[in-house]
């Protein structure tokens, strides 16, 4: 890894990440960096946890590559691409897709009745639970990098993705904006 990659800004980063070769040595070299490992000791086509990437470890490895990519990507996806060739091909489609997502996140912040609960405008009943609806299903969205649309209100969380990790980290978002304090395993109750 290029010396003090951690202390260039966001925008340095992604003007050097041009092509899937520059995104593949990026997490390359973090992952080289967490495991405590030799460049030698990294095969692309090796799945994560065979070169000991338990859980913990691509926690912290995930919250570097958000960091030093501006990106939101959930832990638990190295299990859906399990060695660095598969992830970084999804890195590569996030970064690409960077400027639909950016879209996508304005009209969720355009329920701002939502996001600010002491600025919530009363009106109708159905109004109200309609926008939260909209609120919660744009922000479960975000959560599992997918676009709102395919989400059915009907759907159980499960069937959608939603794991115990990602459940955590969206119902710490729906308590902050909220007010609330519901425990993350409520998603299991409904």
């Amino acid at each position: 890894m290029p010396p003090k990659l951690q202390d260039r800004t966001e925008q340095e980063v992604h003007s050097t990440l041009t092509n899937s070769e520059e995104v593949l040595e990026l997490l390359r070299n973090t992952l080289i960096e967490e495991l405590h490992m030799q460049h030698e000791g990294i095969e692309n086509d090796v799945a994560f946890i065979d070169m000991g990437l338990d859980s913990i470890i691509a926690v912290t490895w995930i919250r570097k590559i958000n960091k030093l990519l501006g990106l939101e990507i959930g832990a638990t996806k190295v299990y859906s691409y399990p060695n660095l060739l598969q992830f970084s091909d999804f890195v590569l489609t996030l970064l690409s897709s960077r400027e639909l997502r950016s879209v996508q996140l304005e009209k969720t912040e355009q329920v701002a009745q939502f996001e600010q609960p002491a600025k919530v405008a009363i009106g109708p009943q159905s109004d109200i639970a309609d926008a939260l609806r909209t609120w919660l299903r744009e922000t479960l969205a975000k959560e599992l990098l997918m676009q709102a649309d395919l989400i059915d209100d009907d759907m159980k969380f499960i069937d959608i993705g939603l794991d115990s990790i990602t459940a955590v980290t969206w119902i710490r978002r729906i308590n902050a904006r909220l007010g609330l304090s519901l425990g993350a395993t409520k998603v299991y109750s409904y």
